[in-house]
């Protein structure tokens, strides 16, 4: 995939910056997730997957919509807002990476500013994009995304390397006193007579400049190393309930009830945290554009079957589609975790003005470790 970058295509101040290596990352990124997003999308919605996309965008956006697997910014968005697929498809913290670099994307795509990437971001970054690539498969793309990391450049407001002090047989320069080191010039003599040496505000750009190059190029080079170690090691295992934070709270205990939560679409409800809505990780996404709700397990209880956690524990007829407000408008259904935790919930309004916000209840309980 070609990105066009001005500061980049026009000769720009960042052509060996940190905006490039976030650019070839992004080209390798796409180069390895378009083969694997495409199988899991083709195993699960069929071959023309794609064009269905292509439909509901059009539908949602208007206008002829066209979307390809070459577009690292698609990919992204199919893997996190197609989580339900992708979560037993990637192992963690999988798609929490590809929230991550949808923002990355999205800011490399509108944000033309020397500021917009730092060197500590942009090592962070790569990392990131390698963990990813290297979970879906895409070991080459991701050795090589790693291989950016040893790429370095001198920092903007380090001091250039100093110039040569003076012509043979010269003199020394205006604002600078004339030593042994200087071709043709009188020593400098000090209060007692003796030569004077260079005093250290003379030198204290020059080490300045040589202790920031130094520090940067160090750091990247412990991050490009340890990128490397968790790439060839794989993914860490996936936490257990008797690790999680309720490992000790006997099944059954009411963890909490809240009422009137609003959840505005593109973001994720956390069981455990329902006041605080997420854009990156949670236990149920609102896609606000398409008016739907997916989680890993969501099953909609029978029709004036008011809930339970005895009914959310025993009900494993979970959606394989995501599921309208409209759908569920009157109806309980429950949401199960990894960890055991479940909620209840109810939609008690979806009438806000713009159509995209929520109003829930929710009753959550320690349970079970799913199946």
């Amino acid at each position: 995939m070609s990105y066009y970058d001005p500061l980049i295509n026009m000769g720009g101040r960042m052509a060996a910056g940190d905006r490039e290596l976030i650019g070839r990352g992004l080209e390798l990124l796409a180069a390895g997730l378009g083969p694997f997003v495409d199988r899991q999308m083709t195993a699960t919605r069929g071959r023309n997957w794609l064009a269905g996309f292509e439909q509901r965008d059009s539908a949602a956006f208007g206008g002829i919509r066209s979307n390809n697997l070459t577009d690292v910014r698609f990919l992204l968005r199919v893997i996190t807002e197609e989580r339900q697929i992708f979560h037993n498809a990637l192992p963690r913290p999988g798609v929490s990476l590809a929230s991550q670099l949808r923002e990355v994307g999205n800011t490399y795509g509108h944000d033309f500013s020397p500021t917009a990437f730092s060197p500590a971001d942009t090592a962070g970054h790569l990392i990131a994009m390698a963990r990813l690539l290297q979970l879906a498969g895409a070991s080459t793309q991701a050795g090589a995304v790693r291989q950016l990391l040893t790429t370095t450049r001198q920092p903007p407001g380090a001091a250039p390397h100093p110039a040569p002090t003076s012509l043979a047989g010269g003199t020394p320069p205006p604002g600078r006193a004339a030593h042994s080191g200087d071709p043709g010039a009188a020593p400098a003599r000090g209060e007692a007579g003796r030569p004077s040496k260079p005093g250290l505000s003379a030198r204290r750009p020059v080490l300045f400049g040589i202790l920031v190059v130094g520090g940067v190029t160090l750091t990247l080079l412990i991050l490009a190393m340890i990128s490397f170690v968790v790439g060839e090691a794989g993914p860490g295992p996936t936490p257990t309930p008797t690790q999680n934070k309720y490992r000790h709270v006997k099944n059954g205990t009411r963890l909490g009830a809240y009422r009137g939560i609003k959840l505005s679409g593109e973001h994720f409800l956390d069981l455990t945290d329902p006041k605080h809505p997420q854009e990156s990780e949670g236990d149920l996404y609102f896609n606000g554009v398409r008016g739907d709700l997916k989680a890993d397990r969501l099953a909609v209880l029978d029709a004036g079957d008011a809930g339970s956690y005895q009914a959310c524990r025993d009900n494993t007829d979970y959606a394989r589609n995501p599921v309208t407000p409209r759908q569920v408008q009157g109806r309980a259904f429950c949401v199960t975790r990894d960890d055991g935790v479940l909620g209840l919930l109810t939609i008690t309004s979806d009438h806000e003005p713009t159509g995209k916000r929520l109003t829930l209840d929710l009753t959550v309980w320690k349970g079970p470790q799913p199946q």
